[in-house]
Protein backbone atom coordinates (compact mmCIF):
# COMPACT_ATOMS: atom_id res chain seq x y z
CA UNK A 1 0.00 0.00 0.00
CA UNK A 2 2.99 2.13 0.48
CA UNK A 3 4.23 2.16 -2.60
CA UNK A 4 0.98 3.06 -4.20
CA UNK A 5 1.08 5.61 -2.13
CA UNK A 6 4.51 6.69 -3.20
CA UNK A 7 4.15 6.40 -7.08
CA UNK A 8 0.67 8.01 -6.98
CA UNK A 9 3.27 11.21 -5.29
CA UNK A 10 5.71 10.80 -7.72
CA UNK A 11 3.64 10.71 -10.71
CA UNK A 12 1.62 13.52 -9.23
CA UNK A 13 4.87 15.79 -8.60
CA UNK A 14 6.48 15.11 -12.18
CA UNK A 15 3.80 16.18 -13.34
CA UNK A 16 3.22 19.51 -11.80
CA UNK A 17 6.82 20.36 -12.36
CA UNK A 18 6.44 19.94 -15.96
CA UNK A 19 3.66 22.20 -16.48
CA UNK A 20 4.94 24.38 -14.16
CA UNK A 21 8.96 25.24 -15.86
CA UNK A 22 6.93 25.03 -18.98
CA UNK A 23 4.89 28.04 -17.65
CA UNK A 24 7.84 29.63 -16.15
CA UNK A 25 9.85 29.29 -19.45
CA UNK A 26 6.58 31.05 -21.48
CA UNK A 27 6.25 34.06 -18.63
CA UNK A 28 9.97 34.63 -18.36
CA UNK A 29 10.27 35.15 -22.44
CA UNK A 30 8.22 38.73 -22.41
CA UNK A 31 10.11 41.47 -22.06
CA UNK A 32 13.01 43.64 -24.03
CA UNK A 33 16.11 41.37 -24.42
CA UNK A 34 19.71 42.92 -25.34
CA UNK A 35 21.81 40.88 -27.45
CA UNK A 36 26.11 40.90 -25.57
CA UNK A 37 27.41 37.91 -26.74
CA UNK A 38 27.42 35.12 -29.04
CA UNK A 39 29.57 31.94 -28.28
CA UNK A 40 30.78 34.35 -25.61
CA UNK A 41 32.38 36.89 -27.70
CA UNK A 42 31.13 40.58 -27.51
CA UNK A 43 28.58 41.20 -30.20
CA UNK A 44 30.61 44.04 -32.73
CA UNK A 45 30.19 47.65 -32.44
CA UNK A 46 27.39 47.36 -35.39
CA UNK A 47 25.23 44.52 -34.34
CA UNK A 48 25.47 46.73 -31.05
CA UNK A 49 23.73 50.05 -32.38
CA UNK A 50 20.48 47.28 -32.74
CA UNK A 51 20.54 44.99 -30.43
CA UNK A 52 16.93 44.24 -29.13
CA UNK A 53 14.75 41.12 -29.60
CA UNK A 54 11.62 42.40 -27.69
CA UNK A 55 8.87 39.21 -27.33
CA UNK A 56 5.51 40.55 -26.34
CA UNK A 57 2.77 39.05 -24.90
CA UNK A 58 0.31 38.75 -27.68
CA UNK A 59 3.64 36.89 -29.25
CA UNK A 60 4.19 39.72 -31.90
CA UNK A 61 7.89 41.99 -31.51
CA UNK A 62 10.88 42.99 -33.57
CA UNK A 63 14.47 41.40 -33.40
CA UNK A 64 16.86 44.01 -34.29
CA UNK A 65 19.73 43.39 -36.55
CA UNK A 66 22.74 45.51 -37.50
CA UNK A 67 24.26 44.56 -40.60
CA UNK A 68 27.33 46.13 -41.74
CA UNK A 69 27.18 46.67 -45.02
CA UNK A 70 30.62 46.45 -47.82
CA UNK A 71 31.59 50.11 -47.47
CA UNK A 72 31.42 50.03 -44.00
CA UNK A 73 28.33 51.38 -42.77
CA UNK A 74 26.07 50.27 -40.51
CA UNK A 75 22.41 49.76 -41.49
CA UNK A 76 19.55 49.20 -39.37
CA UNK A 77 17.49 45.87 -40.86
CA UNK A 78 15.37 44.92 -38.00
CA UNK A 79 12.32 43.04 -38.26
CA UNK A 80 8.89 42.79 -36.83
CA UNK A 81 8.25 39.09 -35.94
CA UNK A 82 5.24 36.60 -34.64
CA UNK A 83 7.10 34.09 -32.34
CA UNK A 84 6.02 30.67 -30.47
CA UNK A 85 7.85 29.09 -27.77
CA UNK A 86 7.00 25.04 -27.22
CA UNK A 87 9.28 22.83 -25.49
CA UNK A 88 11.89 24.88 -25.37
CA UNK A 89 11.76 25.67 -28.74
CA UNK A 90 11.29 29.07 -30.12
CA UNK A 91 9.92 29.49 -33.47
CA UNK A 92 10.41 33.52 -35.06
CA UNK A 93 8.93 34.40 -38.68
CA UNK A 94 9.30 37.92 -39.66
CA UNK A 95 5.84 39.77 -40.63
CA UNK A 96 4.65 42.65 -42.66
CA UNK A 97 7.97 42.03 -45.46
CA UNK A 98 8.28 44.03 -48.28
CA UNK A 99 7.98 42.18 -50.95
CA UNK A 100 5.16 40.45 -49.25
CA UNK A 101 6.35 37.00 -50.45
CA UNK A 102 9.48 37.14 -48.58
CA UNK A 103 10.16 34.79 -46.16
CA UNK A 104 12.68 34.54 -42.92
CA UNK A 105 11.81 32.20 -40.23
CA UNK A 106 14.07 30.78 -37.83
CA UNK A 107 13.98 28.15 -35.05
CA UNK A 108 15.99 28.49 -31.75
CA UNK A 109 16.80 25.96 -28.84
CA UNK A 110 16.41 27.79 -25.33
CA UNK A 111 19.17 26.80 -23.60
CA UNK A 112 18.91 28.77 -20.67
CA UNK A 113 16.05 31.47 -19.14
CA UNK A 114 16.02 33.27 -16.00
CA UNK A 115 14.55 36.45 -15.23
CA UNK A 116 17.57 38.14 -16.45
CA UNK A 117 19.12 36.37 -18.96
CA UNK A 118 18.19 34.54 -22.00
CA UNK A 119 20.50 31.81 -24.43
CA UNK A 120 19.49 30.98 -27.52
CA UNK A 121 21.33 28.74 -30.02
CA UNK A 122 19.88 28.94 -33.77
CA UNK A 123 19.36 25.33 -35.44
CA UNK A 124 16.90 26.18 -38.42
CA UNK A 125 17.00 29.35 -40.86
CA UNK A 126 14.32 29.24 -43.89
CA UNK A 127 14.92 32.43 -46.06
CA UNK A 128 14.27 33.81 -49.12
CA UNK A 129 16.58 34.07 -51.98
CA UNK A 130 17.57 36.97 -54.10
CA UNK A 131 16.94 34.00 -57.38
CA UNK A 132 13.19 33.90 -55.84
CA UNK A 133 13.69 30.24 -54.21
CA UNK A 134 13.81 29.54 -50.30
CA UNK A 135 16.89 28.64 -48.85
CA UNK A 136 16.56 26.00 -45.94
CA UNK A 137 19.64 25.42 -43.32
CA UNK A 138 19.35 22.56 -40.94
CA UNK A 139 22.69 23.60 -38.31
CA UNK A 140 24.32 20.79 -36.90
CA UNK A 141 24.48 21.19 -33.17
CA UNK A 142 28.31 21.84 -33.22
CA UNK A 143 27.82 24.47 -35.81
CA UNK A 144 25.00 26.53 -33.63
CA UNK A 145 26.20 29.67 -31.84
CA UNK A 146 25.08 30.49 -28.71
CA UNK A 147 23.47 33.90 -28.47
CA UNK A 148 23.40 35.85 -24.66
CA UNK A 149 20.37 37.79 -24.44
CA UNK A 150 20.42 40.34 -20.89
CA UNK A 151 16.58 41.75 -19.74
CA UNK A 152 16.37 45.76 -20.32
CA UNK A 153 13.82 47.20 -17.82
Amino acid sequence: MKKSYLILITIITLSCSKNDDNETANNSIYGNWKLTTANGIAITDCEAQFPNFILNTNNTGNEGFGATMPNGNCIDDSRDIQFTLENNILSVKEINTNPANYIFETKRTVTSITNSELKLKIFYVRQSNPSGGVDVDNIPASEQTEYLYLKEN
